[in-house]
């Protein structure tokens, strides 16, 4: 059994303020239970000024986190904030590590490590990683959650790729126990009494164009031809500009349905190669089949309240009372919202209502596991997406 204690603030020109705001309702001497660990998720400024550092120095149990553009708990929602989730619990257990720095050359290695620290310290199997990715420019999550996803074996793992209020995602970071880089992973293995049930929804069903494309030429993220032609020409006898997905690849999410049972997830494309590949951002198997979708204000809406809906039940259904829901989506859906930014997380505010302690974050990469027909699951990199994780 989880419980969940959060609070937040916006409180970023003053860091000695911002932290006595987020501890004050917290009432960690009466709250806590037999082992606790902190998330943090924030604007990149409460790193920069000192406030996260001073805020885990004042804690006496670990505590990780990544930046975001924006961020909700309880009624609360905004894009320069900072939110604290305290997961504690009397019968289960959380083991951190943060990773060696991640280079191209030793990413594998460098994951491995990590989540083999991580899994040692656990008495027995982890029930479930969370996963705090750094956003590099030169590797993608996907790489990192390939190599992840070997490892786990049949570990469910949620998470998150860290990003922040700049486009480029720049300057995002990892956070473990006040020590916090652009370059590393850090994890939390939960063993003990957890059963954590996992829900996504990505694009609109009126969104989503079948298209009949099956791939039939891919190397890890690159998407090279789809029935045969290169995919730019598949993109063409569609009746869609290549032009215009050359100039705002982005702007076209693609559905992959692996045909093993799984749950489709959507990817989307950082480039066109001139040779007319996609470089996606998740992994493109030989043989799945796709959709093209498209995200607009109503979908980002709908389908961030189907997630939530979901989940909802899900912890309803639960037979202890206390509980807690991680939910992330990703950065395309809060820059396409535009003027109306905060409205998904409004949104989820008005849909959880106080029934269960929850923390929202924006995020570079949705980690989230799917199922198959059979209940089983498999760890997916996603774009587009709303993911949540009930605790």
């Amino acid at each position: 059994m989880i419980k969940m204690l959060s609070s937040a603030t916006m409180e970023i020109d003053f860091p000695d303020d911002a932290v006595a705001e987020i501890l004050k309702p917290l009432d960690l001497e009466n709250g806590l239970l037999k082992n606790s660990v902190g998330i943090i998720s924030c604007h990149c400024d409460y790193i920069e000024n000192g406030t996260v550092k001073d805020l885990c120095d004042k804690l006496t149990f670990d505590v990780v986190g990544y930046t975001t553009a924006a961020g909700a708990t309880g009624d609360f929602y905004g894009q320069e904030s900072l939110s604290l989730a305290i997961l504690t619990s009397d019968d289960v257990r959380f083991n951190t590590v943060m990773s060696e720095p991640i280079l191209a050359a030793t990413v594998e290695k460098s994951v491995d490590d990590a989540y083999k620290n991580a899994a040692a310290e656990c008495s027995e199997k982890p029930k479930l990683v969370l996963a705090f990715l750094p956003f590099l420019l030169d590797i993608s999550g996907a790489v990192m959650m390939e190599g992840l996803s070997k490892i786990a074996g049949d570990v469910p793992v949620f998470g998150t790729a860290a990003c922040s209020h700049k486009l480029d995602n720049s300057i995002a970071y990892t956070i473990r126990n006040g020590s916090t880089t652009h370059n590393t992973a850090v994890f939390v293995a939960l063993e003990g009494n957890v059963n954590p049930k996992f829900f996504f929804t990505s694009i609109a069903d009126s969104n989503i164009n079948d298209v009949g494309g099956e791939v039939t030429e891919s190397e890890e993220c690159f998407l090279k031809k789809v029935n045969g032609v290169p995919f730019i020409d598949f993109v063409e006898s569609c009746g869609i500009s290549s032009d215009a997905v050359r100039t705002a690849p982005a702007s076209l999410p693609l559905m992959i349905d692996r045909l093993d049972g799984s749950q489709p997830t959507v990817s989307g494309i950082y480039d066109v190669t001139p040779d007319g590949c996609a470089h996606c951002g998740c992994y493109v198997p030989m043989g799945a089949r796709l959709s093209f979708g498209r995200q607009d204000y109503s979908g980002i809406l709908q389908t961030a309240e189907t997630t939530v809906k979901r989940a909802l039940r899900a912890q309803a259904m639960k037979t202890d009372k206390s509980g807690a829901i991680l939910i992330f989506s990703c950065i395309s859906r809060f820059l396409m919202l535009g003027a109306q930014l905060e409205d998904e997380m409004e949104k989820i505010a008005e849909l959880v209502d106080y029934k269960v302690p929850y923390q929202f974050g924006y995020s570079g990469g949705e980690i989230c596991p799917v199922y198959d027909e059979k209940g089983a699951v498999f760890n997916r990199f996603h774009n587009f997406s709303c993911a949540a994780c009930v605790l």
